[in-house]
C-alpha cells in the first residue's frame, strides 16, 4: 500500500488531484448555465435541447483534461504551487495553519494520494459496470431470437426510407425484452419482445419501429456510450449525471418527434406508449429502449399547447443565475491564480484553500417551472403568506397564467394543484372558464384527473350536454370513452331509436364493433325483426352480414336463427359445403347435420370414401358416428375383410366402442 501511495504523490498525481478539485467549481458552472438556458428557451426543440446538453457533457470532459495538462505544465516546468506541496505540509495543527495558505497546501497534498485513490477505485468500479452492460446488450442480439417475417422486414424497410436511414438494420424478435428496443452502432438490430406483434395494433407497431430507427439514424447509440465514459471518469460530481439525464431525456423527446413525423399521427404513437408502459423492464444500460423517460410528460408534449405560451417574467431568474455564475467565476479565479494576490501573501507559492462550491441538484431539470405566482415568493421582497383555498380568487389577476387558478378556487375539486398539474393545464388548455361550464352542467367536483381527459379527448361541456340529453346524466369518465370510441350524441340518438333505452357498455360495444343504424335495419329487413344489441354486437364480431341469411336462403334452407348464422360462421359452414353434400345424396341437411359434420370432420372427401366401400345410403347420423367413434375407411375394409362380408354401420360402431377389432362375424 505504501508504494502505491508513493507513487500516488508525484507531480502528476498531484496535478490530477487538483484538477478534479477544480471541476468541482467547473461542472457546477456548466450545469447552471445549461439550466439557464433550459429555463429561458422553455420552448425550444427537443432537437435543440439535446444539442446544448450534448455540448455541456463535452464541455464537461474538456475542462478536467485542459486543467490537467495546465496543471502537469507547470508541475513539469518547475511551478512552485506544485512542486512544494508535500514539502510544505505541516508539522503541526497549530491554530496558525487556519489562515496559512502554505500550511493550507501542504494538507492538500497529504491529501492528494486518497483523492486519486479514491477516482481511481470509482472509475475502476463503473467502467467494470458499462462492460457489463455493453456485453449484456450484445447477448440480446443473439440469445433467444428469431427473424419475422417478410412482411415486418418489408415495412421496416418502408419506415427507414422514410426516415432516410440508409445502413442495413435487422427486425428480430426476442423472448428477452420488455419493449422495443435499438441496438449497436455498426450493425444495428431493432428487438421486438415476443408477442408484441399480437399485443398492439399494426400502426402502433409501426411508431415504436419509427423512434428505434429514429435512434439510429441519430446514431444515439454512440452518443450513449460517450455518456457512459463520462459518467465513469466524472462520476464524483452530481451534475454530470443532471446533465446525461437531460441528455436522455431529450433524445427520447427528439425520436418522439421524428417518429410522429414519421407516422403522422401522435395519438396511434401516445397510445403505443401506454401500451409499452405495462411491458416495461429491464433493459440493458447501452441499449435503446422505446421506454425510456417519463411517460406522462413524453405523451403530454406530443399534442401542442391549447393555449399561447405564458410569458415567464424571466429577468429575476436569469440575473439571479447570472450572479451564481459570476460568483463561480469568481471563486475560480482565486483558486486558479498563479501570479496573483495569493501567491504574494505566499512567500512559497502554495495554492490558496480550495472553498467548496455548491453541488447541483439531480432533480433540477425534472421539476416543472412554478407558476409566476409562485415565483415572487423567492424574489425576497415582501412574500406575501401563502392564502387558505377559501382565499383564492376564481378569477385570475391580470396577466396571471390562467393554468394556474386552483380547482378549490372554481369549486371543481378539493385542494391546490401540483406544478405537474398546472403545467398540464395550461398545455391542454383547462381555464376557468371550462371548469365553471362543468359546474354548471353539475360537475362540481371534477379531479385534475378527469379535466385533463376530458381536454385530452376533446370533451367539451357543450358534448357532455348533448350526450346527457340521449343517455342521462353520467359520470365524466363516460363522457370520455364516448370520445375515444367516437360516439356522437346523433349516433347514439339513431341505436337508441332501435333499440329503446341502452346502456353506455351496449353503447360502446356497438361503437367499437361497427354496429351502425343502417347494419341494424338490414338485418331487420332481412326478417329479424327482434334482433337485439347483444346479437347485433355478435353479428358484428363474428363477421356475419345480412347477405349471409340471404345466401342460405336461396339455397332452400328456412330463415336460420341469429344464433344458428353465429354458429355457421364460428364452425364454418358454408353454402359451398351445403352445395357439396347435397352433390352426394344429403338433399336436405338441416342447419345442425351441417354443424355436426363441420364439429366432427365429416368432409366431402370423407363422404366418397364411405360411400366408395358400399355404404352409399348412410345416413348423416351414422357418419357423425363413425368421426365420432374413429371408424375410418381402413378400419372399415379390415373388419369387412375379416368377417367375409359387409358389416353393418352401427356393427362397425360397436367393434370400435366394445375394441374387439380382431373379433370376425360368423
Amino acid at each position: 500500500m505504501r508504494p502505491l501511495l508513493t507513487v500516488l504523490t508525484l507531480p502528476f498525481c498531484r496535478a490530477l488531484a487538483l484538477a478534479l478539485l477544480h471541476f468541482l467549481w467547473q461542472g457546477t458552472l456548466v450545469a447552471v448555465l445549461l439550466a439557464m438556458g433550459d429555463f429561458l428557451f422553455p420552448n425550444a426543440r427537443a432537437r435543440a435541447r439535446y444539442l446544448a446538453a450534448c455540448v455541456a457533457l463535452a464541455t464537461m470532459l474538456v475542462l478536467p483534461s485542459a486543467t490537467l495538462w495546465h496543471l502537469a505544465d507547470r508541475s513539469v516546468n518547475g511551478d512552485p504551487r506544485i512542486e512544494t506541496m508535500q514539502a510544505e505540509a505541516p508539522a503541526d495543527s497549530g491554530a496558525s495553519t487556519k489562515t496559512d495558505p502554505v500550511m493550507a497546501s501542504g494538507r492538500l497534498a497529504l491529501l492528494t494520494p486518497w483523492i486519486v485513490l479514491f477516482w481511481l477505485a470509482g472509475v475502476l468500479a463503473l467502467s467494470l459496470r458499462v462492460l457489463g452492460g455493453w456485453f449484456a446488450a450484445q447477448r440480446l442480439k443473439h440469445r433467444r431470437t428469431r427473424g419475422l417475417t417478410d412482411q415486418w422486414e418489408a415495412r421496416l424497410a418502408s419506415l427507414a426510407k422514410r426516415l432516410r436511414v440508409s445502413q442495413p438494420v435487422r427486425l428480430l424478435e426476442s423472448a428477452l425484452v420488455e419493449v422495443p428496443t435499438a441496438i449497436g452502432v455498426l450493425r444495428p438490430v431493432i428487438l421486438l419482445p415476443a408477442g408484441i406483434l399480437t399485443g398492439l395494433a399494426a400502426d402502433q407497431i409501426d411508431s415504436l419501429l419509427a423512434h428505434e430507427l429514429a435512434h439510429i439514424r441519430r446514431r444515439d447509440c454512440l452518443v450513449n456510450l460517450i455518456q457512459a465514459f463520462a459518467e465513469t471518469l466524472l462520476f464524483y460530481h452530481p451534475a454530470v449525471w443532471w446533465v446525461s439525464r437531460r441528455i436522455r431525456i431529450e433524445r427520447e423527446n427528439a425520436c418522439d418527434d421524428l417518429a410522429v413525423a414519421a407516422t403522422g399521427d401522435a395519438a396511434v404513437y401516445a397510445r403505443a406508449l401506454v401500451e409499452l408502459e405495462e411491458r416495461r423492464g429491464f433493459a440493458p444500460r447501452l441499449a435503446m429502449a422505446a421506454s425510456g423517460g417519463r411517460l406522462w410528460r413524453r405523451i403530454t408534449r406530443l399534442f401542442p399547447a391549447a393555449e399561447a405560451p405564458v410569458n415567464r417574467s424571466p429577468r429575476w431568474v436569469a440575473a439571479a443565475l447570472a450572479l451564481g455564475g459570476m460568483l463561480a467565476i469568481g471563486a475560480a479565479a482565486n483558486v486558479l491564480s498563479v501570479d496573483g494576490e495569493s501567491g504574494a501573501r505566499s512567500p512559497a507559492g502554495g495554492p490558496s484553500a480550495i472553498a467548496p462550491v455548491p453541488r447541483a441538484s439531480n432533480d433540477s431539470a425534472e421539476e416543472p417551472a412554478a407558476p409566476p405566482g409562485r415565483r415572487a415568493e423567492k424574489t425576497g421582497k415582501d412574500p406575501a403568506p401563502q392564502p387558505t383555498p377559501s382565499e383564492v380568487p376564481a378569477e385570475p389577476a391580470d396577466g396571471e397564467d390562467p393554468a394556474a387558478a386552483k380547482v378549490e378556487g372554481t369549486s371543481a375539486g378539493g385542494g391546490l394543484l401540483t406544478p405537474e398539474q398546472l403545467i398540464a393545464f395550461r398545455i391542454h388548455g383547462i381555464t376557468p372558464e371550462f371548469i365553471r361550464q362543468l359546474e354548471a352542467l353539475g360537475y362540481d367536483k371534477a379531479s385534475p384527473d378527469d379535466l385533463l381527459a376530458l381536454r385530452i379527448h376533446g370533451a367539451t361541456p357543450d358534448y357532455i350536454s348533448k350526450m346527457s340529453a340521449v343517455s342521462g346524466k353520467l359520470p365524466l369518465a363516460k363522457y370520455v370513452a364516448f370520445r375515444i370510441h367516437g360516439v356522437t350524441p346523433e349516433s347514439a340518438k339513431d341505436l337508441e331509436a332501435l333499440f329503446g333505452k341502452l346502456s353506455v357498455d351496449e353503447i360502446l360495444a356497438m361503437r367499437i364493433h361497427g354496429v351502425h343504424a343502417s347494419f341494424v335495419k338490414a338485418f331487420r329487413d332481412a326478417g329479424y325483426g327482434t334482433l337485439s344489441a347483444d346479437q347485433a354486437v355478435s353479428l358484428r364480431i363474428h363477421g356475419v352480414n345480412p347477405a349471409d341469411s340471404a345466401a342460405w336462403k336461396s339455397l332452400g334452407l328456412d330463415t336460420p336463427s341469429i344464433d344458428e348464422l353465429l354458429a355457421m360462421r364460428i364452425h364454418g359452414v358454408t353454402p359451398e359445403l351445403l352445395r357439396a353434400m347435397r352433390e352426394l345424396g344429403f338433399a336436405h341437411p338441416s342447419v345442425d347435420e351441417m354443424l355436426a359434420f363441420r364439429i366432427h370432420g365429416v368432409t366431402p372427401e370423407f363422404v366418397k370414401e364411405i360411400h366408395a366401400l358400399g355404404y352409399a345410403s348412410i345416413s348423416a347420423e351414422e357418419l357423425v358416428s363413425f368421426r365420432i367413434h374413429g371408424v375410418t375407411p381402413e378400419h372399415i375394409r379390415a373388419m369387412n375383410h375379416r368377417a367375409g362380408r359387409r358389416l353393418t354401420p352401427d356393427r362397425l360402431i360397436e367393434s370400435r366402442i366394445d375394441g374387439h377389432d380382431e373379433e370376425t362375424e360368423e
